[in-house]
Order: C-alpha cells, then sequence, then structure tokens
C-alpha cells in the first residue's frame, strides 16, 4: 500500500514579518500551487491513500473559498481515502470551516476530536486524532494501542524528551515505540525528520511544511511518499516547495564602499537563487562610527532579488582599548564600566552587554541610538 503524508501547510497564513505586502500575497497563492502539486504527486505515484497531519489552514485567516479550493483539488484524487486531522492552529473547534464547509470530495475524512478514531481499511487500520483547542497536554499517545495488524497513526503532535512539558500534545520516542503501529504520520515541527526505534526501525516521521514559511525553515521542503507492506514502511522524501529562505553574511570594514558592499551582497547568491528564492543577507562586522548602513539604498541597488531582507548586525569601529584605558572622560567612564560587566558575562549576557556598549557609545557621541 503506498500512501502521501504531508502537513503543515498553513494555507491563507498571512506571513507575518517583514515580507512586502506584494510578496506576501503571491507566497499565499504559491502555497495554493504547491497543494495542487500535492495532488498531481499523489495521482502521478498511484497512491491508495493520502494523509494530512494537521495545521493544513490558519482557522482565523482561511476563508470559505479556501475550503472550496481544497475540496476541488482533493475531487481530482477520484475517491482515494484522503485523512485529515486537525492540529493546533485548526482545531475542531464550534467555527471550523472543516465543520461549516459541506464536502463533495468523494474518500475525504476529518477525524473526530476529543479521542482516537479508527477507521478500517483493506489491509490497514488508520487511528486519527484532532484538536479541539489550541492547546493539549494530556498524553494522549498512552491511551493508544494500535494492535498486530498493519495500521497508521495520524496526529498533529510534539516530539519531547521523556517527561518534558509541552502545550502541543507531547509525546516521548519511548511511548511511540510503545504504541506499537506501522507508522505514525505526524505534523507540528517544520523540518523533515525520520524517528527510529531502539532496533533502528523507522517509527513515524515528520513531513515539515511543504512550503517553507520563514528564515527559520532552511533547507528542502516537501512531502513524505511511503510504501506499506507486511506491517513495515519504507519512505522517502519528495520535495515540492517552488521558493527557500536563504541567509548569508556578509563581512564589513570601515574602509568598505558601499559599491564593494552590493558586489559582496551580490556574490553571496547564485543568479536563481536571487531571482527564485527568498534571501536574506546579515551584514556583521565593524563600520565606519561616522556612517550608517542605509538599508533603503542597498535595496534600491538590488532590484534583481526576487526578494531580500537586510539584517544590519554591525558594529561601528570604536577605538575600544583608548576609551577603556586611556579616556578621561565621561565617554571613557561608560566604556569601562560596562567593559568591566563584559569580562565578567558569558553567553547571552556577553552579548547584550556588547550591544549595550555600542548603543550607549552612539548615544553619548550624538550618533544616535543605533538601529532600529
Amino acid at each position: 500500500m503506498r500512501f502521501l503524508h504531508s502537513a503543515d501547510w498553513h494555507l491563507d497564513t498571512p506571513f507575518p514579518g517583514r515580507l512586502p505586502r506584494p510578496v506576501a500575497r503571491r507566497r499565499r497563492e504559491e502555497l495554493r500551487q504547491t497543494f495542487a502539486a500535492f495532488v498531481d504527486l499523489a495521482l502521478a505515484e498511484e497512491v491508495d491513500l493520502v494523509l494530512i497531519a494537521g495545521d493544513l489552514i490558519e482557522q482565523d485567516q482561511a476563508s470559505p473559498a479556501t475550503l472550496r479550493y481544497l475540496d476541488e483539488e482533493l475531487s481530482r484524487l477520484d475517491g482515494r481515502p484522503v485523512f485529515i486531522a486537525a492540529g493546533n492552529h485548526d482545531p475542531l473547534s464550534r467555527s471550523s470551516l472543516y465543520l461549516t464547509h459541506p464536502w463533495r470530495s468523494r474518500g475525504v475524512h476529518i477525524f473526530a476530536g476529543e479521542g482516537w478514531e479508527k477507521v478500517e481499511l483493506s489491509g490497514v487500520t488508520v487511528w486519527g486524532f484532532s484538536w479541539t483547542r489550541p492547546k493539549i497536554t494530556r498524553p494522549m499517545f498512552a491511551e493508544l494501542t494500535a494492535g498486530p495488524e498493519p495500521s497508521i497513526v495520524l496526529v498533529h503532535a510534539d516530539l519531547v524528551s521523556q517527561g518534558e512539558p509541552s502545550p502541543y500534545l507531547p509525546f516521548s520516542l519511548a511511548e511511540l515505540a510503545a504504541v506499537g503501529t506501522s507508522y505514525c504520520a505526524l505534523g507540528h515541527l517544520h523540518q523533515p525528520r525520520l524517528l527510529h526505534g531502539p532496533d533502528g526501525r523507522l517509527l513515524g516521521a515528520y513531513p515539515g511544511s511543504p512550503e517553507p514559511l520563514n528564515w527559520g525553515e532552511p533547507g528542502e521542503h516537501g512531502v513524505i511518499l511511503g510504501q506499506l507492506t507486511e506491517g513495515r514502511v519504507e519512505v522517502s522524501f519528495r520535495p515540492l516547495a517552488t521558493r527557500a529562505y536563504l541567509t548569508a553574511e556578509v563581512a564589513v570594514e570601515p574602509e568598505l564602499t558601499t559599491a564593494r558592499l552590493l558586489e559582496r551582497i551580490r556574490d553571496s547568491f547564485s543568479p536563481q537563487q536571487c531571482h527564485r528564492d527568498l534571501c536574506r543577507v546579515r551584514l556583521i562586522g565593524r563600520r565606519d562610527p561616522d556612517e550608517t548602513v542605509d538599508r533603503d539604498h542597498l535595496a534600491a541597488n538590488l532590484t534583481d532579488f526576487y526578494c531580500l531582507e537586510i539584517d544590519d548586525q554591525t558594529q561601528p569601529d570604536y577605538d575600544l582599548e583608548a576609551l577603556v584605558q586611556r579616556e578621561a572622560s565621561l565617554l571613557g567612564d561608560y566604556a569601562r564600566a560596562v567593559w568591566a560587566e563584559l569580562e565578567r558575562a558569558s553567553g547571552e549576557e556577553q552579548a547584550i552587554w556588547e550591544r549595550a556598549l555600542y548603543l550607549g557609545l552612539d548615544a553619548l557621541t550624538g550618533r544616535g541610538v543605533g538601529r532600529p
């Protein structure tokens, strides 16, 4: 039996952050286009069932039109079983669009909430669980025993260490292994991840979000194609995403010209990446204390990028040794006091004190209070 497993589509997500509005609108449309490609893949691979493990839509943002679109796309599967388990972003509340939409696609089954539901098919049993509220701390896996027959569990849940709390239906690898299922089709984590038991057997997987949703989701994104044979599952990852979120660091020195900085930014990505992907440049290093990084000017000269965010993490190139050791002034007193705290600090505190040092020096020298 062949299946296609996806999760975390987040259709109609507003794409929060600094994405320009036209880009955010296109990304929302591209999510739909990728869902159509997902259905195309299911048809091309002649799968026997489709699994969607939660957060298919953003309940607070989605519209009835989105449900109609999903219904139309899933109808192309011509009655193949499609199992949907609601997650924390699309729970089966009273206002759930899943419950109010008049589904016409044959084969669509949305698991009920508040407990495990069992559906028996020829050759496999599918267990599913849907959320009805935004948080679940109850150990749901302890309430499920799949049994010896070939089975698949479909659920949106958070993998944690044994005993670690989580408001997003926590479970551990040990709890998953105890269920005894052939495969657990998971959703919630946005990066692909295979889960194996102590004996190396595949227990389940997170396919990740089919399209990356922010710069915290690098790498390939897609879905999982699986083959269930005599209770054992083999899987392969199938990329689907139309774009990637890419981040590059670009070094800055006090004498660096704007023209050379523009060259370094362009050279950080291939021409294809510039035109296709969502790129972020993190500027690091030291700059002239009397100069600021004009992000708007840089962006205006980098129009060949599809989408570019400039994250200025540079620091003014003050002569800290002279300030700390020799400067007899308010500026020197401030530098010495903060430098002493910086030397005592460790870890994240060091970054905080370093930031405070440069913000204070900027303010005392009349150069402003740092970047926005």
